[in-house]
């Protein structure tokens, strides 16, 4: 792929495309500001800040957004699209392209589709805001009890394991000795992260959080829930990974997950649905007032029939 077109494929939305088309098509008017910040890539007018790349990722939401910005090759994929596009822009007001009548349409549709999103964005912020977390929370609660389907779980395990591969020196007898070491009171954790070759688990402490059946190899599955009690280990497992020791952190039956655990995803969701009815609100009196000239558009579209 052209790495002109790479920064549209971070945009998931019609909006999101809809804003990083601006700034492929406004390059310049990012170039008049960015000398206020320290240059990421390149010098003068064409130069990309942080600024540009903030500007860049504000369509994606706030999870995928902290992840691309967190990645230094993220970032400098960003940082060259952004200087090409400017340095192509720079180079098309030179040859007087953005004069000729269909650019210039196609760049009022764009400001048009910005703004609007803008627009959009804002409404449906203050109207979050706006709605007491009292509220919400009580939103979030009546969706709960109104689909319980929805927070049924099966019996789910919390586990830690340490893993020896199977290539590893006696590592049977290494996974054994580790195993001696934790009946006798050594901590879990420590021992994982000296030993444990899981590059998943180790670092932290061997833990796998919570499973459930069908999602582990079958060896593994089978002794991780034949243990009944928290802090039980299992024997020496043998898996096509190596050899593992089990740790039950917590077992939880199948049943209705608790309100506490979902609460701030149900929370997030009735504001989300606040943010919808705004947006809908704001777009009704004008989608209202409208009026379709059917005749004229019937005209248009037989012009493009064969």
């Amino acid at each position: 792929m052209s790495a002109l077109l790479q920064p549209l494929s971070l945009c998931a939305s019609y909006a999101a495309r809809s804003a990083c088309l601006a700034a492929a098509l406004l390059g310049l008017h990012g170039a008049a500001t960015a000398q206020a910040a320290p240059a990421l890539l390149g010098e003068g007018p064409q130069a990309v800040t942080a600024a540009d790349i903030l500007a860049e990722t504000q369509p994606l939401n706030a999870a995928n957004r902290a992840s691309v910005l967190s990645s230094p090759a993220s970032v400098q994929r960003m940082a060259t699209d952004i200087y090409l596009r400017r340095s192509l822009s720079a180079r098309a007001i030179e040859q007087k392209i953005d004069e000729k009548t269909e650019v210039q349409r196609v760049l009022q549709i764009v400001r048009e589709r910005v703004l609007a999103d803008a627009l959009t964005r804002e409404v449906e912020a203050q109207a979050r805001a706006a709605q007491p977390k009292s509220v919400l929370e009580k939103l979030a609660e009546q969706n709960y009890k109104a689909m319980p389907q929805r927070f049924q779980q099966p019996e789910r395990l919390h586990l830690r394991h340490i893993l020896i591969p199977a290539d590893a020196t006696d590592a049977h007898a290494q996974a054994e000795t580790l195993r001696q070491q934790l009946q006798q009171g050594a901590s879990f954790e420590v021992l994982a992260r000296e030993h444990s070759k899981d590059p998943g688990s180790a670092a932290k402490g061997g833990d796998l959080g919570f499973v459930t059946r069908g999602k582990m190899v079958a060896p593994f599955e089978e002794a991780a829930f034949a243990l009944e009690q928290p802090g039980q280990l299992s024997g020496v497992v043998e898996t096509q990974f190596g050899f593992h020791v089990i740790e039950l952190v917590e077992k939880r039956p199948a049943g209705l997950q608790p309100f506490d655990e979902v609460k701030d995803r149900l929370v997030e969701e009735a504001a989300g649905g606040v943010g919808v009815a705004a947006r809908q609100e704001l777009a009704r009196p004008i989608l209202e007032s409208a009026t379709p000239h059917v005749e004229a558009i019937e005209a248009f579209s037989a012009s493009y029939r064969n």
